[in-house]
């Protein structure tokens, strides 16, 4: 069975903290419930938090709950949106599969290293996309956080090139990384077994 011993390489404590609550929720079989997540429970976390919810017969993410400091990324108010509305379509080929996988798989997804990679001033830091369940049967939603400091030029050393993406099978099988490499403006995909 899976178990939080399994992601010592979550580093972030704000990330930490979220996936202890994830698997305080997990019983080994069922996802945790939407309704179950008590944002009171994680106040540190709570801006950099969201809950997506899949609406399959659309074919989209609906975002329930966005943190504030996530909200801020965007300049504008993101709750009630869906998630393919805030990149363009060249973002969403890439980003949207990692999303999907966390609820078709399922599985935790990592991300680490360069965030934000589109924007003018690119981000360093930690994502965790958690399978949840909105209507008690089907894996259909994500519980996300992501923790980041933005990149400055005042900083000594340049932004990260590299961002990494780990999927952890919640069937405990083997997990598969990801490693994007981002050149100037060019972003490629190198998929790595671990």
């Amino acid at each position: 069975m899976l178990s939080i011993d399994q992601f010592s390489f979550v580093r972030d404590k704000v990330v930490r903290t979220v996936l202890t609550e994830w698997f305080a929720l997990y019983d080994g079989t069922h996802v945790p419930e939407r309704n179950q997540i008590d944002p009171v429970r994680l106040p540190k976390a709570l801006p950099y938090l969201y809950i997506l919810e899949y609406e399959e017969d659309v074919g989209r993410f609906f975002i329930r709950l966005s943190g504030e400091t996530i909200r801020d990324v965007y300049d504008r108010p993101i709750t009630g949106k869906y998630l393919d509305e805030l990149y363009p379509d060249a973002v969403n080929q890439r980003g949207i599969p990692y999303y999907l996988a966390t609820i078709d798989v399922p599985c935790i997804v990592h991300i680490s290293g360069r965030l934000y990679a589109e924007a003018q001033r690119p981000a360093i830091g930690e994502r965790l996309l958690m399978p949840i369940t909105h209507d008690s049967v089907n894996v259909n939603g994500i519980l996300g956080v992501t923790h980041f400091k933005w990149w400055s030029p005042k900083n000594a050393e340049p932004p990260p090139r590299h961002q990494e993406r780990l999927f952890t099978p919640l069937d405990g099988s083997e997990s598969h990384r990801h490693v994007l490499s981002i050149e100037g403006q060019r972003i490629f995909d190198r998929s790595v077994m671990s």
